[in-house]
């Protein structure tokens, strides 16, 4: 810096100073972030960068902390006094949970990497688990998947997450021990584990097929749940009903006989108890409006032992025949049969069986009315002989 100085005369003097102008470094303003957020969620992260030297050329990284490193921070740049800034509002997604050191680095023309931190935060989603029901049949409100003794039930589970997460599927067939019978890991990126977290953003979303031979006719809850490598679960679980594989039906005298347990028996008390379960379950009758859950309490619906019997009673009698006969193989849910007697087979099995359930459940039905359905249900038990 130069001082002159000049009088009326035009004498001048002249003297000088040297200033010495220092950088002053930019600084980084508190980081505002909105979380906590879920997985595979945007977090919003804002802020300015200043420098006192307006006039300095600014520049900026971030850091989200999720393993990929710095990147050039964009924002809006200015350059008036009283200093110049940058300021910014950007969004990140993670791809799994935790916590994450975000760091926002400045630099001017004359010192770089003035930083500050802050911490955001993540949080795990729970899978989804679901059954396919595509296959199923609708049984008083309920899906249900039918098979029959030996044969094998194909069954498909899906899970979806929103993080990337390595993901646990598994199936328990309720037939038995262990609780888990199947369980398969699929990963975000095989043949490897997924670090912790997740580096990438993957969301999932795996189907596991497979098939299942229940050995024992009966009805089942066959259970499915999907883990993820965070703790998180789901579970879903869908009804299977599982039948005999008899070639031909048998009247209610055989079935009384059975259920009485005197002399010889064709099935194990096993057996006989499922194919109670699995007429209890199918019918609106039984046990909403008779029991029939015992062996002692079904073998009097089947024969009346010399007592007086109503229209309803006889009726009870040929529709747990009916279901017996279902449970047992002899007929299958959908299957044909005739309803007018016409000779021909037109009418499913279980909407047949249905109705005369509604005949029966209905209080103001006539005897004649009663009479109508179990002519109907005898003549199937007949057919089925």
């Amino acid at each position: 810096m130069r001082l002159r100085v000049t009088d009326t005369a035009g004498a001048t003097a002249t003297d000088s100073a040297t200033v010495t102008v220092t950088n002053v470094a930019p600084s980084v303003s508190a980081i505002a972030t909105d979380d906590p957020v879920d997985e595979n969620s945007a977090v919003s992260v804002s802020g300015t960068i200043s420098d006192a030297g307006w006039l300095d050329p600014l520049s900026a990284t971030i850091d989200f902390g999720d393993g990929a490193g710095a990147q050039a921070l964009a924002g809006v740049e200015e350059h008036a006094r009283p200093d110049g800034t940058i300021t910014y509002d950007v969004n990140h997604v993670y791809g799994d949970d935790g916590t994450f050191t975000i760091t926002v680095c400045a630099a001017d023309d004359d010192v770089a990497n003035i930083c500050r931190t802050a911490a955001a935060t993540v949080d795990n989603v729970d899978p989804t688990a679901a059954i396919n029901e595509d296959d199923a049949v609708t049984i008083n409100g309920t899906p249900v998947l039918l098979g029959t003794s030996g044969a094998p039930v194909d069954f498909a589970g899906r899970a979806t997450d929103p993080g990337s997460d390595d993901l646990t599927l598994r199936w328990d067939w309720d037939d038995g021990a262990p609780a888990i019978d199947r369980s398969t890991v699929f990963l975000v990126n095989a043949p490897f584990p997924d670090p912790d977290p997740s580096p990438s953003v993957q969301p999932r979303d795996v189907t596991d097929e497979t098939a299942h031979a229940f050995g024992q006719a009966c009805t089942y809850d066959v259970g499915f749940s999907a883990l993820d490598d965070d703790g998180g679960s789901a579970a879903d679980a869908i009804k299977v009903l599982i039948a005999g594989n008899a070639d031909r039906g048998r009247p209610s005298g055989y079935w009384a006989h059975q259920y009485r347990q005197r002399g010889s028996i064709d099935f194990d008390d096993a057996t006989l108890a499922c194919y109670l379960e699995i007429a209890d379950f199918v019918s609106a009758v039984f046990h909403e409006q008779r029991d029939a859950s015992t062996f002692q309490k079904a073998q009097k619906i089947l024969f009346s032992q010399g007592q007086p019997v109503g229209k309803r009673d006889q009726l009870d009698r040929d529709l747990l025949t009916a279901w017996l006969n279902f449970a047992n193989g002899a007929v299958g849910w959908a299957t044909p049969v005739d309803t007018n007697g016409d000779g021909t087979a037109d009418t499913p099995f279980s909407d047949a069986l249905q109705a005369a359930e509604a005949v029966r459940l209905d209080p103001a039905a006539t005897p004649g009315q009663l009479d109508a359905q179990r002519a109907i249900v005898q003549a199937i038990n007949d057919a089925l002989a």
